[in-house]
């Protein structure tokens, strides 16, 4: 029986794929990893293909309109396990990610969060993406505050170092934003934190996010600003609509 399905939306990105694959077990009849690719050119289709003989994956095509959303969400009908990973294709497992997740894949809960890493592709030193994330994380196993609990719903904004139940997912109908790149991911965050009710904080180190020169959250045009505010003014409507004065208060501080 297939536990966990690793999702992966691919752009032209065929050689930092490949050390992403690598990250994953490839011997775990457990895990089912699906990569769907974003119209890349010929040249990283046909790298994927090779990758075939190397890796277990599955590998699926979005013919319909460039949106990394849309590709996440075509890995979800795909999905056959319990639980959902959703991993960006120029990022990386950390070593022993599968064993830290084990002990959850039994477990009655609905989201898990996971700490995470970054590094610099160029150096290889570390770097400062995953700063904000870990204190969340700290803070709330350190105190369950209302407020520590408040932030981790709702400021916990990525898909990634998440571990989602797919029936959870499918119960409330939550899936990527398909035309709202490169914030696909705001509202899907924000609901999940909403609709939780099971979950658990793990200080556990999962994940790497890669940085690179010319990184799509490290540029700044004036259509990626307009995207990403009207995605952040959706998220605060929801908020509000959905929340008690008391819970907006909290994240307000």
């Amino acid at each position: 029986m297939i536990k966990l399905s690793i999702i992966i939306p691919h752009f032209n990105e065929s050689e930092l794929l490949e050390k992403l694959l690598s990250s994953i077990p490839k011997n775990k009849k457990d895990i089912q990893t699906i990569v769907v690719d974003d119209m890349s050119d010929s040249r990283h289709l046909k790298i994927i293909e090779e990758f075939k003989s190397k890796y277990n994956f599955e590998f699926y095509q979005n013919n319909m309109i460039k949106s990394a959303g849309l590709c996440r969400n075509i890995g979800i009908d795909k999905a056959k396990g319990d639980w959902l990973i959703f991993a960006d294709g120029d990022d990386y497992f950390c070593e022993d990610f599968y064993q830290k997740i084990t002990k959850y894949l039994d477990k009655n809960y609905e989201v898990i969060f996971f700490s995470l890493t970054s590094q610099y592709i160029d150096t290889g030193k570390l770097a400062d993406r995953h700063y904000s994330f870990n204190k969340k994380i700290n803070n709330f196993i350190n105190d369950k505050s209302k407020i520590n609990e408040s932030i981790i719903r709702y400021d916990f904004i990525s898909p990634w170092s998440k571990m989602i139940k797919k029936e959870f997912m499918n119960t409330y109908n939550i899936r990527f934003d398909e035309e709202c790149y490169p914030a696909e991911d705001v509202m899907l965050s924000t609901k999940i934190g909403f609709f939780m009710k099971n979950f658990d904080v793990s200080k556990d180190i999962i994940y790497c996010r890669v940085v690179r020169k010319g990184q799509i959250t490290r540029t700044f045009s004036e259509d990626q600003f307009d995207v990403r505010l009207n995605a952040r003014i959706a998220r605060i409507k929801f908020l509000n609509q959905n929340l008690s004065k008391e819970e907006i208060n909290l994240l307000n501080k």
